[in-house]
């Protein structure tokens, strides 16, 4: 929050720097891999391993757009509720390997939005595997999207779709027209 206080001038010129904030912050401690894994569900089986890595690969870059857009669309929200989110304890995982953190924003209109990250131990330390908002699950909602589309489309036209996705979404960014994730 005090990187995106100190740098919202600069992101609203150029929402490119929200990129590089997401980089540095965010991107880092998100276990993409297994994300894209779980979310392809029962296809990842039957994938190729060429079409594995292009999913995740893009799958990756769906997300860090979907983060981006919202960072920027919503960065005067998040400032001004910033000083309203809370961390409350939550009883320690069964495995040592896992944990939650939760996140509690105390909106103004009096609601409280629960946001819990679940995390797992890898080697390069505390990942996060899933985001859980209000108790819904990305993961869970993303694998009943993804698992649609791929009966559909078949794999490699949803990682197809995915490219063409993403790329219009860094588009909207670079003409500084953020539109809200769908």
């Amino acid at each position: 929050v005090r990187e995106l206080r100190s740098r919202q001038a600069a992101m609203d010129a150029d929402p490119q720097l929200a990129y590089q904030l997401a980089d540095r912050t965010v991107v880092p401690h998100i276990d993409f891999p297994l994300i894209a894994r779980w979310v392809a569900g029962r296809y990842w089986r039957t994938a190729r391993p060429a079409q594995r890595t292009r999913f995740t690969k893009e799958f990756r870059q769906f997300l860090i757009n979907t983060y981006v857009t919202a960072m920027v669309s919503y960065a005067h929200e998040i400032l001004a509720n910033a000083d309203n989110v809370s961390y409350p304890p939550v009883a320690p995982d069964k495995d040592p390997d896992q944990a939650t953190v939760r996140m509690d924003i105390h909106l103004t209109s009096a609601r409280t939005v629960v946001v819990d990250y679940r995390l797992h131990r890898t080697k390069k330390g505390w990942e996060i595997y899933d985001v859980v908002v209000e108790g819904i699950s990305l993961v869970v909602t993303y694998r009943e999207t993804f698992s649609s589309q791929i009966g559909t489309l078949g794999f490699p036209g949803v990682i197809d779709q995915l490219a063409a996705r993403n790329a219009a979404m860094r588009e909207r960014l670079k003409a500084k027209i953020p539109e809200a994730p769908r």
